[in-house]
């Protein structure tokens, strides 16, 4: 029996609701990128750095994440303060 793969953008609101300060302003949503889909990740403006983190360390671990979950389907991932 294989288990249900849950939807990418739940699991980068999931990830991201984990390390944020105000869970509340988290916002994340599909878009249109330059390069195709894309999930727009809003955030606090407090909380972008930590999103991002160093070098873009956080993010591109939650990309990784993402993948492992999706395959080539991926969609990149756009952070944003607001």
């Amino acid at each position: 029996m294989r288990a249900e793969r849950v939807p990418a953008d739940e699991l980068v609101r999931f990830i991201v609701s984990s390390i944020v300060e105000d869970v509340d302003a988290v916002d994340v949503y599909p878009t249109e990128g330059r390069h195709g889909p894309t999930l727009a990740i809003r955030v606090a403006e407090g909380d972008r750095g930590v999103v991002v983190g160093r070098q873009g360390r956080t993010i591109k671990s939650i990309e990784h994440i993402v993948r492992l979950a999706w395959g080539a389907q991926t969609p990149a991932l756009d952070v944003a303060s607001g």
